[in-house]
């Protein structure tokens, strides 16, 4: 059933991105949805003999996942750029647009949230962690994050876009919460197993890029292609970060 589940989410990630390829809108919205759903029953199924606490909060990491691909999806559905190419986040004739893209950015932001959580607190209790012998190491991914933050809203759509402080918090809080979980993942390090460290930190450097595409893309210079590289960098994020969390062992959340 794992080997099924696996195929399934290979087969509907090429799904995703033949569909953006041969813009395809009908393509991708039958796939992408299918994709969290196949994480959701691989985890189960690789893990119910033993399923413990983290197990649930992993499901409902990818819950918020999947809430996150839905709301992007019906953001490019309300617009009058249904592939996507021209699609302009801040035209006022776009209201479902903006509450659907915050819906899925939302998600996102609970998902991360969750990942955090079990990366910061899994692994083997009798070692020390990284941050705890190195605490210093919280300030460079804060810096990292407000960086990001302060480039995207000296763009001149984020001058347009950051101009209320309702919308400017929520989504500094969303810069900071991805540089906290790849911070997170490296708090791993030594206190689970090699594998199960390499792949959640592969895939947890991988989504870091792919929010920065599409923050590049929305905010900067849009580029071609966008959602392509995006996805191709998304999707294989979100099976190291289960597969690493799978071989990570009998070290759970204390």
């Amino acid at each position: 059933m794992k080997t099924a589940m696996l195929v399934a989410y290979a087969l509907f990630a090429v799904g995703v991105l033949v569909g953006i390829v041969i813009h395809s809108p009908g393509t991708v919205f039958l796939c992408k949805p299918m994709l969290m759903l196949m994480l959701m029953f691989y985890l189960f199924w690789s893990l119910y003999k033993n399923w413990l606490n983290e197990d649930s909060l992993m499901i409902l990491a990818l819950i918020g996942a999947w809430i996150g691909d839905i709301g992007l999806l019906l953001a490019e559905m309300f617009t009058n750029d249904p592939l996507n190419k021209d699609w302009n986040l801040f035209d006022p004739n776009e209201k479902w647009a903006k509450i659907a893209f915050f819906v899925g950015m939302s998600g996102f932001l609970m998902m991360q949230l969750t990942y955090q959580y079990v990366f910061h607190n899994t692994g083997d209790p009798e070692k020390v962690s990284l941050l705890q012998r190195k605490r210093w190491l919280v300030f460079p991914f804060f810096i990292l994050a407000v960086g990001i933050f302060s480039w995207v809203i000296s763009s001149e759509i984020g001058k347009t876009f950051f101009s209320h402080w309702a919308l400017t918090i929520p989504v500094l809080f969303y810069c900071m919460s991805v540089s906290w979980m790849i911070l997170a993942a490296i708090n791993r390090v030594g206190r689970v197993p090699s594998k199960s460290f390499n792949f959640i930190m592969a895939g947890a450097v991988m989504f870091l890029i792919s929010d920065f595409l599409i923050s590049l893309n929305k905010f900067i210079i849009p580029f071609p292609m966008a959602e392509f590289y995006v996805m191709f960098l998304y999707m294989p994020a979100q099976l190291l970060i289960v597969e690493g969390f799978i071989r990570q062992g009998k070290f759970a959340v204390p």
